[in-house]
């Protein structure tokens, strides 16, 4: 993976670390569906392999293993799910005008 995604696989798992559970308030219920709908819009073996890693923190080869795919197969799919919450992200930050 190269070093760019490795960044941003930190700052997804930073955002999602930040994102407060729904009983914590209004910001941290709409921190959680912003990023429950990312993962919902992801690819549906995208989202099997996010989900076997990321929620039941399986390794690379252990997913490969259990979904039939080579270890390859399942990095994709990773680069995906962040490259999706990398859009998102920046989706959501507030663009900055250049100042003349």
């Amino acid at each position: 993976m190269s070093a760019r995604l490795k960044r941003l696989w930190r700052f997804t798992l930073r955002e999602t670390a930040a994102a407060q559970p729904p009983s914590a308030g209004p910001r941290g219920s709409r921190e959680l569906q912003r990023w429950q709908a990312v993962v919902n819009q992801l690819r549906a073996d995208t989202r099997r392999v996010f989900t076997l890693r990321k929620v039941y923190e399986l390794s690379v080869p252990d997913i490969a293993a259990r979904l039939g795919l080579s270890a390859h197969d399942v990095e994709q799919h990773l680069v995906a799910a962040v490259l999706a919450f990398d859009r998102a992200a920046q989706a959501d930050r507030p663009r900055v005008r250049p100042t003349a």
